[in-house]
């Protein structure tokens, strides 16, 4: 790990390219990188936390989904209505 890190200040990657955005990044989250190789209860990994939130994704994904279907149903039907009547709608 410290083999890594040194190669990482010795690097001479611009900054503003991708690769010196990663090396800077992995430089200031060396403390939270030690501290999931001395913890072996910690994961690198955040499926936990993403299989967790995704059903509430999926469901919000869907509710906009349906808001939009009825608000158009509404919309056309609104538009018939008035068309039937001999007003057009031009707020439409």
């Amino acid at each position: 790990m410290d083999a890594f890190f040194d190669w990482a200040k010795n690097s001479s990657a611009l900054p503003q390219s991708a690769a010196g955005e990663a090396i800077t990044y992995a430089l200031n989250q060396r403390v939270y990188l030690e501290n999931v190789l001395l913890d072996g209860h910690l994961e690198i990994s955040n499926n936990c936390a993403e299989h967790s939130v995704k059903p509430f994704a999926i469901g919000r994904r869907y509710a906009i989904r349906g808001f939009r279907q009825r608000r158009e149903r509404l919309r056309l039907a609104l538009f018939r209505r008035r068309n039937r009547q001999g007003e057009w709608a031009t707020s439409l």
